[in-house]
């Protein structure tokens, strides 16, 4: 408070008249009890038992509060004031004339003497808005690859990892899909680099480099974005991460018209175009000498094979960043690429396409190319399947399906040609 002191605690000059002599009951000379002047003034004295005390009263008011709100700050401010008003009284005997006589006698009086004093104060105060922020601390996190045991999830049973909030524990399931061998990045992928086991289209698992891991979105992390998407228990939170895990695929197997018919029917769009990991696995099973070649080296009486691949696609090579891919989020991991831009991860991913193309080939196997919808063929698609669209008749083996009708006419040629194949829609 701030204090403004009115008036005083100086008493008046003089003292009002008395009100009351110095009476003793039952004395003689009708009640008064004669005493001199010296003994009349020494009852002024402190100790004197007669000497009435100072009397102080205080009352005290308050105003209403004021309160003002700074539109900026938020501060809020009020103002109240308070007012203290004390009156005392000061007794004093005196040795004075008779009041009301006209003789000289005089008796000794008990006077008063009054002051007031009025304090006027103003209090303020102030309360400035606290702003709490909610944060979850990320101590002790570091983000990086981390080795997890797959033994249960690769089972088929539902496994828990700590990535919730504040790593409460989420549980999946494995959905089948698989990420890619160790690899090398290299743009031209040729010649092929002796670290790239995934362009090898027969190899068999033999260490920790050569084996396929499951693919556990649950557990990937796309780091970009605010704090609050670092630790999220779905990629559709990643801020535009995109998994896709295909349909099931069908080893080599005798199949009847409806059993092709009902398969395909099964296969649904999804993801992004990946030329490259589309090839691969498609060399894989009918590679001679690879994973599958107890199933397919030569027929059940032991003759040769003929290997045919018949790639389609909907269009051209169309691989993201922030895909969750056979090979990672290659934003992050970079197995393939360089992980500067999508064009550049494309030339990447086409080049290792060319590259499983030419594996194939390598294996006696013919490759057929069927690009389905409106997008042209392509040198690579021509490459792939071994033709030179410069050479007159030099494409036989690459196909351009605008339509269903031309899908058909397509098919139907390959089938032509190759003797055994019968496709119908």
């Amino acid at each position: 408070y701030t204090t403004i002191v009115t008036g005083g605690t100086n008493y008046g000059p003089t003292y009002s008249p008395g009100v009351k002599y110095l009476d003793f009951p039952g004395n003689s000379n009708d009640g008064w009890y004669y005493i001199n002047k010296d003994d009349c003034e020494d009852r002024n004295d402190d100790g004197f038992a007669i000497n009435p005390a100072e009397e102080s009263n205080t009352v005290t008011t308050y105003g209403d509060p004021v309160t003002t709100t700074n539109a900026s700050t938020g501060v809020v401010t009020t103002t109240q004031t308070r007012q203290e008003v004390t009156t005392r009284t000061r007794y004093k005997w005196t040795w004075q004339k008779l009041s009301g006589s006209g003789s000289n006698t005089k008796r000794c009086y008990l006077n008063t003497s009054t002051s007031t004093e009025t304090t006027n104060s103003t209090g303020t105060s102030t309360q400035t808005p606290v702003t709490t922020t909610t944060s979850q601390q990320e101590a002790g996190w570091t983000y990086k690859p981390v080795s997890l045991d797959v033994t249960a999830f690769l089972a088929g049973t539902a496994t828990s990892v700590p990535v919730g909030t504040a790593g409460a524990a989420v549980s999946s399931t494995w959905d089948g899909c698989v990420e890619e061998v160790n690899t090398v990045s290299d743009a031209a992928m040729a010649p092929v680099p002796a670290g790239a086991f995934d362009m090898n289209i027969n190899l068999i698992p033999t260490s920790q480099e050569t084996r396929w891991r499951p693919t556990w979105p649950t557990a990937t992390y796309l780091r970009q974005g605010p704090s609050t998407e670092f630790r999220k228990a779905s990629l559709s939170q990643y801020g535009g991460a995109q998994y896709s895990c295909p349909f099931e695929a069908r080893k080599m197997a005798i199949m009847s018209r409806a059993a092709v018919q009902d398969y395909v029917d099964d296969l649904t769009p999804d993801g992004n175009t990946w030329h490259d990991i589309g090839m691969i696995w498609g060399a894989r099973l009918v590679a001679p000498n690879g994973l599958f070649a107890a199933e397919n080296r030569t027929t059940p009486s032991g003759n040769p094979i003929q290997r045919h691949i018949i790639m389609m696609t909907d269009g051209y090579i169309n691989t993201q960043l922030n895909d969750y891919s056979p090979y990672g989020v290659e934003r992050l991991e970079r197995k393939v690429t360089n992980g500067v831009s999508t064009p550049s991860m494309n030339t990447f991913h086409t080049n290792r396409f060319l590259a499983a193309c030419a594996a194939a080939r390598r294996e006696n196997v013919t490759v057929w190319f069927i690009s389905f919808g409106s997008d042209a063929l392509t040198s690579p698609m021509y490459q792939c399947a071994g033709d030179d669209p410069t050479k007159p008749n030099a494409a036989s083996h690459t196909f351009r399906a605008a339509n269903s009708a031309a899908l058909t006419s397509a098919f139907t040629t390959i089938a032509k040609q190759i003797g055994s194949l019968r496709i119908g829609q």
